[in-house]
C-alpha cells in the first residue's frame, strides 16, 4: 500500500507546473560579487520570483486555478490533472515592486516584507538567482563585497 502512495506521488510531482503565456515574466537584473582572495569581480545575473507566490491559472485563461485556500476541484481533481490544466504566471515588472514589494536599488535589489498590492496584502517574497534566463546557479554561498 504504501509503495502505490509513493509511487503516485512520484508521477503526480514528476508531471511539473507549465508556464503561463497571459502575461511577461521579468526577471530582475542584480550583480553578484564573486571574491577570492585575489579580490572581487562582479557578475551581472537576474532574479526570479519564487512560484510559490505566482499566480496560478487555467492554462490560456485569465481564471485561477486556487483562490483563497482551495484548488479548484475540476481544474484540479488530482497532481497530475492540475498540471495539465494550470500554469504558474510570469511576473511582470510593475508587479515586482508594486505587488512583491521587491526593487532594483543600485546593482541590487530592496525587498519590502509587508507589501500593499492592488488586490491584497503580500507578507515575504522569495526570489532565486538565475544563471541565466532558463538555469539556477550551481553555487554553495552568495556573498556580497565592498571594496575597501
Amino acid at each position: 500500500m504504501m509503495r502505490s502512495v509513493g509511487t503516485a506521488a512520484l508521477v503526480s510531482f514528476a508531471s511539473g507546473q507549465q508556464a503561463g503565456t497571459l502575461g511577461d515574466n521579468y526577471l530582475m537584473p542584480m550583480s553578484l560579487g564573486e571574491c577570492t582572495s585575489s579580490g572581487c569581480t562582479s557578475q551581472k545575473k537576474s532574479l526570479a520570483l519564487d512560484s510559490n507566490w505566482r499566480w496560478n491559472h487555467k492554462v490560456g485563461e485569465p481564471e485561477n486555478c486556487y483562490t483563497g485556500s482551495a484548488w479548484d476541484k475540476t481544474a484540479c481533481p488530482d497532481g497530475e490533472t492540475c498540471a495539465k490544466n494550470c500554469a504558474v504566471g510570469g511576473v511582470p515588472l510593475k508587479d515586482w515592486e508594486g505587488t512583491y514589494g521587491v526593487k532594483e536599488s543600485g546593482d541590487g535589489v530592496s525587498v519590502g516584507f509587508v507589501t500593499q498590492g492592488p488586490y491584497s496584502k503580500n507578507v515575504g517574497s522569495r526570489s532565486y538567482m538565475m544563471e541565466s534566463t532558463r538555469r539556477l546557479p550551481s553555487t554553495s554561498m552568495l556573498a556580497t563585497c565592498h571594496a575597501a
